[in-house]
């Protein structure tokens, strides 16, 4: 990936787990409302490619960009849970809204940050509330890691047995950490992602209805809109996943009243990397949903 700048003021938020984590912001730094930015598995500030072209469009609409890191970001997501994670989007929320002003808050979720939106939303009785959301890429880790050549049955097994044991925290044996780029991953947190039923297991394309009912069927009592963002060519999408008709179902399921967009972009990747039309449309998807959550549509 090319070297990315982008020009913004760094500062950090407070935690339960942590008091100071970065948050990085940019775009209209001064307007009263702001998108908090979640990025995926492995990913730190600005390691997403089309977050500086986020960042221009939100300068001229009149949007925060704000990125924050949480204890999960970089090789910190091996140790840790989407419940630590919803904690910590809660306190740059409440910092965001207390300490800079901004009325409005809605959250972004990129990859594997789209399992922490959809956890926060179904906790947000108990949390701070936002007024949106994006799903950038929901895609299913289980899947994905279930689909590599080199996938091995037997750490998942073995993961299930430490959790059953009572010893989720303990890391798996060296070799399960290949499929995660050589980071130490916990039992604990290798179910959650690979496990069926796992806790991060919300955009696999053979979960039951009955199951989704449980997800995206309790987001219309919360009333708040969502996008739905899916990447046309996502290289972290097994071939026989239908996109379109995956995006549709969940659509269906979480209704008309909060569904503002479900899109699949063709052509996109993951991360939208190389740019083009396809991040041209991205942009385009997000600030039209931004322009109704501004205006109360």
């Amino acid at each position: 990936m090319p070297t990315l700048t982008l020009p913004g003021v760094l500062s950090t938020y407070p935690a339960p787990t942590n008091p100071a984590l970065p948050i990085f912001l940019s775009g209209a730094l001064t307007a009263p409302r702001a998108v908090l930015f979640i990025a995926g598995l492995g990913n730190t500030l600005l390691s997403v490619p089309y977050l500086p072209a986020l960042s221009a469009a939100f300068e001229r609409a009149g949007w925060t960009l704000a990125q924050a890191m949480t204890s999960s970001s970089a090789g910190g997501f091996a140790s840790g849970s989407l419940d630590r994670d919803v904690r910590e989007i809660e306190g740059a929320v409440k910092w965001l809204r207390e300490e800079q002003g901004k009325e409005k808050v809605v959250l972004m979720g990129h990859s594997t940050g789209c399992q922490d939106l959809i956890h926060y939303l179904l906790h947000t009785p108990s949390l701070a509330l936002v007024d949106g959301a994006i799903f950038q890429a929901p895609v299913s880790d289980r899947e994905f890691f279930n689909s590599l050549p080199s996938y091995d049955p037997s750490y998942l097994e073995l993961a299930q047995r430490f959790v059953s044991e009572g010893k989720g925290e303990e890391a798996l044996p060296r070799a399960a950490f290949d499929e995660f780029g050589g980071v130490p991953i916990t039992a604990s947190r290798y179910f959650s992602l690979v496990g069926e039923g796992g806790a991060d297991d919300y955009f696999s394309s053979t979960l039951p209805q009955s199951t989704l009912s449980q997800t995206f069927g309790r987001l219309p009592s919360l009333h708040t809109p969502i996008a739905l963002i899916y990447s046309g060519a996502d290289e972290y999408v097994p071939e026989y996943v239908d996109k379109a008709a995956l995006v549709r179902r969940w659509a269906d399921t979480a209704g008309e009243e909060i569904v503002k967009a479900a899109v699949v972009v063709q052509g996109a990747k993951h991360d939208y990397s190389g740019g083009g039309e396809p991040e041209k449309e991205l942009v385009g998807v997000v600030e039209r949903f931004l322009k109704g959550v501004h205006g109360g549509q």
